[in-house]
């Protein structure tokens, strides 16, 4: 937990979220990677800060002190960041950092790229020499094209997508009926709108509760004030928040005495279950 790990923990292991996410993605895909990414880019940013001139040393170190100060301002703003949670995406708090890292990795490149030889006494490399330098710039180039190209996300999201929140509507309206539906999500906290939508896409008309995770779906465009039907959105990487797991257990925390057991219970995506029930069920 974030509190055990003391600030400068949080802040040694935000930063490389900060400075890695944009070049190798989730800290956890690539520990090393990440590694490697935050040395090279705290490298460049002190190289061209101090051997730098003119417009490139004044950005690398305003660049440098950004990438530094948003791992420090993260740290005790939002040290959840220190804890990676899979199927959890929260790297997009820091995304605005990511030119602030691309820049200075062009930066670096391009230093490279113009750097002479061994004993040139600073010149600048002529066109069409292989200079270390440049083997160097191509290679780390060429590290994170393949990075990328064997990281890519599937064509089809893991969950099903849009089409298997369709699916599910679809089964939430055969299970529950005609009647109007109240739609309670656990944990509260989390919207209930990626199955709301569908539904009110097939017809229902929404009414929202009171928080995020509930809202009231009535039937041929009108919403009651009292529905018949219950239906609970489950996501079992919460578990630990609702303090029971899905399936049974956690909906039995919310579910009013005598609806009784659900007349479907199915899972619309890994780790989503759905539980339907109706007053007067067995």
């Amino acid at each position: 937990e974030p509190p055990a790990q003391g600030p400068l923990g949080r802040f040694v292991l935000i930063g490389t979220r900060v400075v890695s996410w944009p070049l190798v993605g989730l800290i956890a895909d690539g520990l090393a990677a990440a590694a490697v990414s935050l040395i090279a880019v705290i490298a460049i940013a002190v190289w061209r800060s101090t051997a730098g001139s003119g417009d490139e040393r004044t950005a690398a170190r305003w660049l440098g002190l950004g990438l530094a100060w948003t791992a420090l301002a993260l740290t005790f703003a939002a040290p959840s960041l220190a804890v990676v949670v899979r199927g959890l995406p929260n790297d997009h708090y820091h995304a605005f950092a990511d030119p602030m890292v691309f820049v200075l990795i062009g930066i670096g490149a391009a230093a490279l790229w113009r750097a002479g030889p061994a004993g040139s006494g600073g010149l600048a490399a002529p066109a069409g020499v292989a200079t270390p330098g440049r083997v160097i710039a191509i290679a780390g180039m060429l590290a994170l094209v393949a990075w990328a190209a064997t990281h890519l996300p599937p064509a089809v999201n893991p969950d099903g997508g849009f089409p298997a929140a369709v699916a599910a509507a679809e089964r939430i309206e055969a299970g529950a009926g005609p009647g109007p539906i109240r739609l309670l999500s656990l944990p509260d906290f989390k919207s209930v709108e990626a199955y709301a939508y569908p539904l009110v896409r097939g017809g229902r008309n929404l009414q929202m509760g009171e928080g995020v995770g509930e809202a009231t779906l009535g039937p041929n465009g009108t919403a009651a004030s009292e529905p018949e039907r219950l239906v609970v959105i489950c996501d079992s990487l919460f578990e630990s928040v609702i303090g029971a797991p899905c399936g049974g257990p956690a909906e039995a925390t919310i579910v009013p005495p005598g609806l009784g057991d659900p007349v479907d219970r199915f899972e619309a995506a890994p780790g989503r279950v759905i539980s339907i029930y109706r007053a007067g069920s067995p």
